[in-house]
């Protein structure tokens, strides 16, 4: 297990090893990068429409979307602007599947794409010599001029969460450090005696910001549930189908 934020290996380890449930937290590597970039050519071609996200038409942020959701099912924001303060901010040493961002207005972030390596991103173009989702050169003149920066969505690959829930659960509080907009992936695994449905609520500043409902067989590890942390203190509670809570753990996304 590779550290995130300041909570080390072996602190998590007696964190989990004196709690009646127990959260963890594990790195995937680097399997999302070449699926993002794959997928990502996969839209070659595609005409460029505004406000489209579909194989039939789609502007550049609608590409990027698209893409990030059918690679790893989680949904980043829509907006260029927004998706500008997604992430961590990347000076040097771009990875592929970072974003990459452009001024074409002069009036701020109004255009995105997605690295591919070697200098070169993919994007949907709106205007010039092509237009659709195409491939073009950092080293261009055009967007050399019009360069803002580069985010990176993929921090060290999408952490994952993993939730252990057991009859007696005791609360845990994590103190690992997400990055905000960053997805986040949640296991749950259940050690409960039967069959049953649990909730998952998503409490940010103890404000209700998500629930989920999902069904969980004794011993089962349920699929990958994506969540996007905004900058705070988060809460997520599991709880069964008569109300009782089976898992309860807080962490913090940003520098709150």
């Amino acid at each position: 297990m590779r550290r995130i934020g300041w909570l080390s290996p072996l602190v998590l380890y007696l964190l989990i090893l004196h709690s009646a449930w127990a959260a963890e937290i594990a790195i995937n590597g680097d399997d999302f990068r070449p699926g993002v970039v794959q997928a990502a050519y996969g839209f070659l071609h595609t005409p460029y429409l505004y406000g489209g996200s579909e194989a039939a038409g789609m502007d550049c942020s609608g590409l990027v979307c698209k893409v990030f959701f059918d690679t790893v099912g989680t949904a980043l924001p829509r907006r260029v602007e927004s998706l500008f303060q997604s992430g961590e901010k990347v000076g040097s040493g771009l990875r592929p599947g970072d974003l990459v961002f452009f001024n074409t207005t002069g009036q701020g972030p109004s255009h995105v794409g997605i690295y591919i390596g070697n200098q070169r991103f993919i994007h949907s173009a709106s205007e010039g010599p092509a237009t659709g989702v195409i491939i073009s050169s950092l080293s261009e003149k055009y967007y050399g001029e019009r360069w803002l920066g580069a985010r990176r969505v993929i921090e060290n690959d999408f952490p994952i969460l993993s939730l252990r829930l057991a009859a007696e659960p005791r609360s845990l509080a994590m103190e690992s450090r997400f990055v905000p907009g960053c997805p986040v992936q949640i296991l749950l695994n259940s050690n409960l005696p039967r069959k049953q449905f649990v909730t998952i609520s998503f409490k940010r500043a103890d404000r209700e910001e998500m629930v989920k409902r999902v069904r969980l067989l004794p011993g089962e590890t349920t699929p990958p549930l994506w969540f996007t942390p905004r900058e705070g203190r988060w809460q997520i509670e599991v709880k069964d189908q008569e109300g009782g809570l089976r898992g309860c753990v807080s962490f913090t996304a940003g520098e709150n």
